[in-house]
């Protein structure tokens, strides 16, 4: 069908059939191409050529035809995002952004349902739900962080606000105060904001006590209810007022019909209950209890470990929402309880991250054998290749080829001499030479390279680095699960199935170019795997100007401090690391040489048996008490502050220069440490630079919080407060 389809375009683009041709089926199947990677480059390039003189797929108005093609292209994420700014396809991204502009009640009707269609999914309905008028809520209880199974229960709420236009209401249930406290309302709002759901307000169960009151006082007065010492799921319930539906677990079924007379009997209009499933997946555990003890013991890092089923947890284990938003709608409407697999969600994820993701190398370090190819370049030389082949939009990246290469130990192990391996991204080599050991261990190979030969014919497609003095030192995580046990049973005892080995740390070598990689970015290392950095580069760039460790020390000692200052605030959530903080501790703890410390690039600690030698510092760290006075200091050497920063609208106007916020939209973001490199003058007004950007001294704005009765309090500040400049020297 896709070669019916291209053989039409090519007729329709020379003129040899009429444009109102009606090609609606075969544009329906030929939008499948887009999930396929290896086709996705060559059907935007076709597309784009077929649209440079029309405006809809099919004759001269929108139809189910454009509709289902740009629900394909949408789909795809960052892969169409990242060329709809790009200027490869004009005529392809005129159409889309126009569908998109012109049609958005056309698509708002249609692209779900052809969406789900597609992939063979029953569409889920919402009984008695009225476009544009339907309310939900969504009632977690502030008493431990968002799961998974939370997020079901949330994610579902957005699919139907969503779908049918309405409201989502954020409600804490906050009816228990021995077990609830502020740091989870914190992390439940964060939580809620990382899903991407957005809700018209927040409120809390305690707000509506004395409406409650006066109904139940109001039943029993007819007649309709009595006191008892029982808690009664009504009593709860009763407080959504304004709410069309419930979406909730079936594990409450048997209380709907309560629920149902409690609303009769006060005489208000019924809330329509929609019950899905429990979310139950292998080897993990969802009791908040059970949870809270795993934090208790000290067997995980916090509510945010990456082994637990958190929200949190699972972001940072490299879990896409958009994967779990996939996995949850794919099971629909379904009421049956089943256990489910996680290696659905992580395929789900797979197919999200592996068409956009760049790929580098890494070799581990434990056994690495040099291989020497005799007729290799005498000199290094360097080429700019694709970080992912078949993505531009991951960019470039820069591969040193050398005489002497490194390879796995594994990968030399498997090689007879004589043989001829391919080197990726290079070619094939000849292997002539093994040198092992005396416990048969290959220490060393030599060989010839035979740039000729086949790909194709080879056994062994081998990974590889540059004997170069550039490569980066890494520590690879993988985790496991945190119970031996596929289900524990409500009244089995954890720690009898606590699973004693759940991360396994590897030290590697990587290219030069994971250098660059940011805190999340999420990438693959060939033959290895999916990773997710979690190094604080931004945090570490700070210190390691502020300290001048650019010759000496480098940003290996960095790492340490971010790795060791102020480990309290590193334990739970409250990571709230400041440059402050890492230049005290070099001041009293003082801080290791480069050659010292091989751990960059993890926020693990190294091994405990392993203690760096520690240079003592002398100095002092000078907080500027106003900003004239950091202004002063800016001129002579860098300044740490912190920046208020806001998104989406964040606009450098006349010279590059951040004023603040603009647009009636931003949203305020918060803190972040920065560095200022100097200072300048630029059109009379104070102008501190940064390694990229300009920021308004200067520049005065309005912050604005709401409170509990939803008024405004307005507080004046600037763009950068909290100035810390370090005066440190090395003994």
């Amino acid at each position: 069908m896709q070669q019916t389809v291209a053989a039409s375009i090519q007729q329709a683009m020379t003129g040899l059939i009429n444009e109102d041709n009606p090609f609606v089926d075969e544009w329906l199947d030929y939008a499948s191409v887009f999930s396929s990677g290896s086709e996705f480059g060559n059907a935007c390039n076709l597309i784009d050529k077929y649209l440079e003189s029309r405006t809809f797929l099919v004759g001269h108005s929108i139809s189910i035809a454009d509709v289902s093609l740009w629900s394909a292209l949408a789909v795809t994420g960052q892969r169409w995002d990242s060329l709809r700014k790009s200027k490869k396809y004009p005529s392809l991204v005129r159409w889309f952004n126009s569908i998109l502009d012109e049609y958005s009640e056309v698509l708002a009707t249609y692209v779900v349902k052809t969406d789900a269609e597609d992939k063979g999914k029953p569409l889920i309905d919402l009984p008695g739900a009225d476009f544009g008028k339907v309310r939900f809520r969504f009632a977690p209880e502030p008493s431990g962080y968002l799961h998974i199974g939370h997020a079901k229960a949330a994610l579902l709420n957005k699919y139907f606000v969503d779908r049918y236009k309405g409201e989502l209401i954020l409600r804490f249930d906050d009816t228990n105060p021995a077990r609830e406290n502020n740091e989870f309302v914190d992390s439940l709002i964060k939580d809620v904001g990382t899903l991407g759901i957005k809700y018209k307000k927040v409120t809390y169960t305690s707000d509506y006590f004395p409406d409650l009151m006066k109904m139940a006082e109001k039943l029993m007065r007819e007649g309709k209810a009595y006191v008892d010492d029982t808690p009664t799921e009504q009593m709860k319930e009763e407080r959504k007022n304004g709410i069309t539906h419930a979406l909730r677990s079936s594990e409450y079924h048997d209380r709907n019909a309560q629920y149902s007379r409690v609303q009769d009997d006060m005489g208000m209009q019924r809330v329509q209950i929609y019950e899905f499933s429990r979310l139950n997946l292998v080897y993990t555990l969802l009791s908040k209890r059970k949870l809270l003890w795993f934090v208790n013991e000290g067997l995980v890092d916090g509510w945010d470990d990456p082994r637990f089923p958190t929200v949190q947890g699972i972001v940072r284990r490299g879990l896409k929402i958009e994967a779990l938003i996939q996995f949850i709608l794919e099971q629909g409407a379904s009421k049956n309880l089943n256990l489910m697999e996680w290696d659905k969600i992580w395929s789900i994820n797979k197919k999200i991250i592996d068409p956009v993701c760049p790929r580098h190398t890494a070799v581990i370090e434990n056994r690495r054998v040099l291989l020497t190819l005799t007729n290799g370049p005498d000199e290094p030389f360097v080429r700019i290749i694709p970080k992912h082949k078949k993505f531009e939009g991951a960019g470039e990246k820069a591969t040193t080829f050398t005489k002497r290469i490194w390879i796995e130990g594994g990968d030399a192990s498997a090689i007879s001499i004589d043989e001829e391996v391919t080197l990726m991204d290079w070619g094939n080599a000849i292997v002539k030479e093994i040198v092992k050991d005396s416990q048969g261990h290959v220490t060393a190979l030599s060989g010839v390279l035979n740039l000729q030969g086949s790909v194709k014919t080879t056994k062994l497609k081998l990974t590889w680095l540059p004997d170069t003095n550039e490569l980066v030192n890494l520590t690879l995580i993988d985790f496991d699960y945190l119970i031996t046990k596929k289900k524990l049973k409500e009244d089995e005892k954890v720690r009898a199935v606590v699973n004693p080995h759940t991360k396994k740390e590897t030290l590697a070598l990587g290219d030069s170019n994971m250098r660059n990689l940011k805190r999340e970015d999420v990438i693959q290392l060939e033959r290895k795997g999916y990773f997710r950095s979690v190094v604080a580069v931004d945090l570490i760039s700070s210190v390691r100007v502020q300290l001048k460790l650019d010759s000496v020390y480098t940003e290996y000692s960095a790492q340490y401090l971010v790795e060791n200052a102020c480990p309290k605030k590193r334990q739970g959530t409250d990571l709230k690391l400041t440059v402050k903080d890492c230049l005290e501790f070099a001041l009293k703890e003082g801080i290791p040489k480069a050659e010292d410390w091989p751990h960059l690039g993890s926020e693990v600690k190294p091994p405990s048996s392993y203690k760096p030698a520690l240079v003592s510092m002398k100095g002092e760290v000078i907080e500027a008490e106003n900003m004239e006075e950091a202004w002063d200091l800016s001129r002579y050497q860098p300044v740490a502050a912190k920046l208020h920063l806001f998104s989406p609208h964040i606009d450098l106007v006349g010279d590059g220069i951040y004023g603040g916020p603009s647009g009636e939209e931003a949203g305020y973001v918060g803190l972040r440490d920065v560095i200022i490199v100097d200072e300048q003058m630029i059109q009379g007004k104070a102008i501190a630079r940064f390694q990229f950007v300009k920021v308004a001294m200067g520049m005065m704005f309005v912050l604005a919080f709401p409170d509990d009765d939803d008024s405004r309090n307005v507080k004046l500040t600037f763009l950068l407060v909290d100035f810390v400049v370090p005066r440190l020297s090395s003994n």
